[in-house]
């Protein structure tokens, strides 16, 4: 319903979207690695990544206008400070509430596969929603988006039960 195309073998099923982003932190990013993320962002993330010494490239982002275009399109261009991943909360921002529109949901996705950075989207909080809710990033690239979710928020929050879809290889 949201739009995300995968097979059986692309889904693993984890302890919550919590276990979710810790694996594939651990999976994408090396010792003192950089990590670009939007510049309020969940801090349980910032808790998983706190271990690795990673240095952090903050993406400014707004309720008014999202994220800035402009940094995301430098910070993903970069080749000196190349970072290993992109994390995002795309829609329910956790902790401001906004969701990233559709078009900076395709700038993510082309400058991903542009550049091949992998995008870690947390939609933990996508199906929450009084409308039709957006697509995600990852229906608008397979390869280079990660995709995570968690039953918490929609069926019971002691249900911890999240879900990684990510390309097979």
């Amino acid at each position: 319903s949201r739009g995300v195309v995968c097979n059986k073998n692309e889904i693993l099923i984890t302890s919550g979207a919590q276990q979710a982003i810790n694996l594939l932190s651990r999976l994408l990013l090396n010792d003192k690695g950089i990590v670009a993320i939007s510049s309020i962002t969940y801090p349980g993330f910032l808790q998983v990544i706190t271990p690795f010494s990673a240095s952090i490239v903050s993406i400014p982002i707004s309720a008014g206008t999202g994220l800035d275009e402009s940094m995301l399109d430098n910070v993903f261009r970069s080749t000196i400070n190349k970072p290993s991943f992109f994390y995002i909360v795309s829609s329910g921002n956790n902790p401001l509430g906004i969701n990233i529109n559709n078009e900076q949901k395709k700038l993510i996705a082309n400058l991903s596969k542009k550049y091949k950075i992998p995008v870690i989207e947390d939609d933990c909080y996508g199906f929450l929603s009084y409308e039709k809710p957006n697509s995600p990033i990852k229906s608008l690239e397979h390869e280079w988006v990660f995709y995570v979710g968690s039953f918490s928020k929609i069926l019971s929050p002691s249900f911890r039960t999240g879900w990684i879809i990510a390309p097979e290889e």
